[in-house]
Order: structure tokens, then sequence, then C-alpha cells
């Protein structure tokens, strides 16, 4: 699991939005390079969603998840209550994963790149 985080003004501790945009090819290459993954995901949701969103802030859930993935997938998320900042994640991350145009929120967002 990757957290993606936003604190005050989209700003955080660890890897902040911007960041995240301008390393996101970088993360991808350290992780297969190192065999930390063989294919990435994105967790997309909408703020409104009240039910998702309890789950999501359930550190459980992400500890499972990262469990389930172990070395096959590394996963994406944003970390952050700011509908702003989630709003352009999704906008952002969407388009360059190619689905854009073509799905709902929550989603998840599949990238494969198996070497």
């Amino acid at each position: 699991m990757i957290p993606i985080f936003e604190q005050g003004n989209g700003r955080g501790l660890g890897l902040g939005l911007d960041t995240f945009e301008a390393r996101f090819e970088d993360i991808c290459k350290e992780h297969l390079k190192h065999k930390r993954a063989k294919s990435f995901a994105f967790i997309f949701y909408d703020f409104t969603d009240n039910a998702l969103r309890k789950i999501l802030k359930d550190g459980g859930v992400f500890t499972q998840l990262d469990r389930l993935s172990g070395k096959d997938l590394s996963i994406f998320y944003l970390h952050g209550s700011h509908r702003q900042t989630a709003e352009e994640f999704n906008k952002t991350f969407l388009q360059a994963v190619g689905l854009a145009d073509t799905i709902s929120l929550p989603c998840g967002g599949f990238l494969s790149v198996i070497r």
C-alpha cells in the first residue's frame, strides 16, 4: 500500500500529491526492479460515499490489503479529507490509466506491467 498524503493545504508527511505526480513512473520502475510488485492499482473513491469512507478510514483494511497484495501488487491510494484534493487526484490518475471516460466512482484502476 502506497499512501499519497494530503494534510492542510494539500501537503503531508511523506509522499504528497504533487510529489507523487512527478515521481509516479519512477516509483513503478523501482517497484518492478526490486521485485516489490508486478502490477499496480489505484483506489478511487467518491467522498460522498459515507460507507466506503468509513471502511477506508479503518487502518485494519489497509493492513489486510497490503498483506494480500504481497509482492504482486502495489496499491496507491489518497489519504486525505478534502474533497477538492480527491477530485483532482481522481481526475489526474483516471486519465493516466485511461479510465476517465469509462467508469464511475468508487472503483479500482489497474495497470498491469508484469515482467
